[in-house]
């Protein structure tokens, strides 16, 4: 008997928390290392926690990706935005937005990057948004600027309390296997 394994789609979310000085000024350095980016970023401030944590692929986004495979339209797979939410509930694969969506941003220019399976991507929340006890974040395809729209890809709890005085970037891999 031949026994066949699948393993789910894993995805890593990256939260880095910085301690910011007006006026923020940033440059950014890639390093690129056995098929991970390792992003630096010189800000004026120092980096207050990085935490890594595993994320829940929603069925949204798998759903969607069959409707790609079957030639169906109205859904690209391009994630295009990052949220950040107040909301405490354990994410579920049923999940299609955040909780409590309280800021979004569009993914950070230049932090997209595939090796093979491995797609990596960023997004940064500057001093003026996504204040306050941060408790939840994901990620959109085909999203706009506007709370609550798109289909949401991944959702992942966090704990992070932000405020104007800190930048904050969240870092999505994503591995298909």
């Amino acid at each position: 008997m031949i026994e066949e394994k699948t393993k789910e789609w894993e995805g890593i979310v990256t939260t880095e928390l910085f301690e910011t000085q007006w006026p923020l000024f940033f440059f950014a350095f890639p390093l690129w290392l056995q098929r991970v980016i390792n992003l630096f970023w010189k800000e004026q401030g120092r980096l207050i926690e990085k935490k890594v944590q595993h994320n829940l692929v929603c069925n949204v986004t798998k759903n969607g990706f069959a409707g790609i495979l079957n030639g169906e339209s109205g859904f690209t797979g391009i994630i295009n935005y990052g949220a950040v939410g107040t909301g405490t509930n354990s994410p579920a694969s049923s999940d299609t937005t955040l909780q409590t969506e309280i800021a979004r941003t569009i993914v950070e220019a230049g932090s997209n990057f595939r090796a093979s399976n491995v797609t990596t991507m960023s997004f940064y929340f500057d001093p003026t948004v996504g204040n306050g006890n941060i408790k939840e974040f994901g990620a959109f395809i085909d999203g706009t600027a506007t709370v609550d729209t798109g289909f949401l890809f991944d959702r992942v709890n966090l704990d992070v309390t932000k405020t104007s005085l800190n930048s904050l970037r969240v870092t999505l891999q994503v591995t298909v296997s």
